[in-house]
């Protein structure tokens, strides 16, 4: 009987060590994938591709040695005194009026079709009520020789791309959030408002203008889709944001990056600044720290929406920004017909 306890015990403390090994050996496959699963999320490492000759490769968005935990991945401060290696700095000089309204749409290299399709429909409206708008594409740079060349190529016909000297990543949108800021102070400084939104959006500039034009607030304004969040800890979300580089268990209000707009004055300050608020990878949420140390406090408005709005005519009558659907350029067009019908 003492036999068959002593091998039962035996067992017993076997599997249960079994069971500690296993569980261990798991979490450190798991917290291994995660790791590089927020390495090429964060794509913190150059593209496997020979190097552009074309580009300065002096200033690096990366760390040398490849982080080896991921809050070490998001502890990085990618800031540099970047310049723009293809630069259409006189966008804004082109009519004898000044600029109302800049609007600034982050995309990528591969996005042809997005712009395509905005010059093809929102984007092409440049006067509304004798009030002008300048639409300018920014991008980020790429290792990727072809690409390169036909975003060159492109720009040669419309002239309205920028390119920052900084690799085209997820973490660097605040990168492309800066060089906003920096380009619209130092190439465009007279615009009264500048508008941040993405290439997979739709913006109605006749509503937005025509909404600027009755404001009398005009400084230290920003307005957009009112966000007040907290950070998610969750290592597998896209908006993950580690405690060690955010603390506070909520974020200052902000604007979502999917469509806002600031004033002339705000602007050139949140640029005098931005190098002095700690690096975030969120774009929109690294804003709304800049207007936090700025005392400023950002608008909402319902009619921003950072979701696609099922389409209407007159519920698109009245909105400002909608996520995209595929046949948005058919929208346009049925918007432009329709667009003296009434709404209620």
């Amino acid at each position: 009987m003492d036999l068959y306890r002593n091998l039962l015990l035996i067992a017993t403390v076997a599997f249960v060590n079994f069971l500690f090994y296993f569980y261990v050996m798991m979490f450190m496959a798991t917290e291994k994938a995660e790791i590089e699963e927020m390495k090429k999320l964060l794509q913190l490492q150059y593209r496997n591709l020979p190097p552009n000759k074309d580009l300065p490769n002096d200033d690096v968005s990366i760390p040398m040695e490849a982080p080896k935990t991921t809050e070490q991945a998001f502890n990085v401060d990618p800031r540099s005194n970047y310049s723009f290696s293809l630069n259409n700095d006189q966008a804004c000089t082109t009519s004898n009026s000044t600029v109302f309204l800049l609007v600034v749409v982050f995309s990528t290299h591969e996005h042809f079709e997005n712009r395509k399709l905005i010059r093809k429909s929102w984007g092409s409206v440049n006067v509304v009520d004798d009030r002008h708008i300048v639409t300018i594409f920014l991008l980020g740079r790429v290792h990727d020789h072809d690409l390169q060349y036909e975003v060159e190529e492109e720009n040669k016909e419309y002239n309205d791309i920028i390119i920052g000297d900084f690799d085209d990543t997820y973490k660097n949108l605040t990168l492309k959030t800066i060089q906003t800021l920096k380009w619209s102070t130092q190439f465009c400084p007279d615009a009264n408002y500048v508008m941040k939104t993405d290439d997979d959006m739709f913006v109605h500039y006749l509503n937005i203008v025509q909404f600027l034009a009755g404001k009398t607030k005009k400084k230290n304004y920003a307005v957009g889709c009112y966000m007040k969040t907290k950070p998610i800890r969750n290592v597998r979300s896209k908006w993950y944001m580690p405690k060690q580089i955010f603390s506070k268990n909520i974020y200052p209000p902000f604007l979502s990056g999917t469509g806002y707009i600031m004033s002339r004055d705000l602007v050139s300050r949140m640029y005098k600044v931005s190098s002095e608020i700690s690096y975030l990878h969120l774009e929109d949420v690294f804003a709304g720290t800049i207007w936090e140390k700025l005392g400023v406090k950002p608008e909402g408005n319902s009619k921003f929406h950072n979701y696609q709005v099922k389409y209407s005519h007159c519920a698109y009558q009245k909105l400002f920004t909608s996520h995209t659907s595929p046949n948005f350029v058919q929208i346009w067009t049925e918007m432009k017909v329709k667009r003296k019908e009434s709404c209620k």
